[in-house]
């Protein structure tokens, strides 16, 4: 059974590496996305005019440009656009392994009663991809919890903002907080993880380029991460 599912990229000065996160979900293997929405936030690079001369004219691809708002105003705008049962999302810096919608599939097929979805990862430093962590599918790799929040804090590898795949109406419900510098993802994981079981594949088809230039975590360290300041999250986890 083929599912709808659309991917959101947001999108801010990332003009050396746009490309290569747009041709990656362009490029699945055995099922493909329904619409790939990139959310232009106000990018003062050349970003706007790679992606615009690139893949305006692909029907696969909506481009939306706005002022720049932040991540988060960004990923809900992407989100109010989708018509699809399931929305992912992904980082403009970031890659999709080719068999990243496959293994969602899978995981969807075989635990229809979740609504949260995604693959391990591999962060990639100086653009070395590690192909032997890449196993084979088979059903060992795919997991399941009731209790998401325990398996996000034993292995925080299972989910990030690039690859995690949602219900729509459930990120709906749950959309990522405005005006926050960081840690305004894992805030919606966890309150999602609170109402919501998840699936995940042992399968790292998720690559995270460390070395990308302006990744948040890097930028902002000295900010306080936006769930800690949540006692309520604080007392569930």
């Amino acid at each position: 059974m083929i599912r709808k599912i659309d991917l959101v990229i947001t999108l801010f000065n990332k003009e050396k590496y746009i490309t290569r996160a747009i041709n990656s979900a362009l490029s699945q293997g055995k099922y493909e996305f329904n619409k790939i929405i990139i959310v232009n936030d106000g990018s003062t690079d050349l970003s706007k005019k790679i992606i615009e001369d690139q893949f305006k004219n692909n029907l696969k691809i909506e481009i939306i440009n706005i002022k720049n708002s932040g991540v988060s105003v960004a990923r809900n705008l992407g989100v109010k656009h989708s018509s699809a049962k399931y929305v992912g999302f992904l980082d403009a810096d970031d890659e999709l392994d080719k068999e990243y919608l496959f293994e969602i599939n899978r995981l969807i097929e075989k635990f229809p009663e979740c609504n949260i979805f995604s693959t391990t990862h591999q962060n990639i430093f100086d653009d070395k991809k590690d192909y032997n962590k890449i196993l084979p599918p088979n059903k060992d790799n795919l997991k399941s919890s009731s209790n998401p929040i325990k398996e996000f804090v034993l292995n925080l590898n299972i989910i990030c903002s690039s690859g995690v795949c949602i219900l729509k109406k459930e990120i709906d419900r749950f959309p990522f907080p405005k005006k926050i510098l960081i840690g305004e993802d894992i805030y919606v994981w966890l309150k999602l993880f609170s109402v919501n079981k998840l699936a995940w594949s042992n399968r790292p088809l998720i690559n995270i380029y460390k070395n990308a230039l302006d990744r948040t975590q890097n930028e902002r360290f000295n900010e306080i991460p936006y769930y800690l300041k949540k006692k309520k999250i604080i007392k569930k986890i």
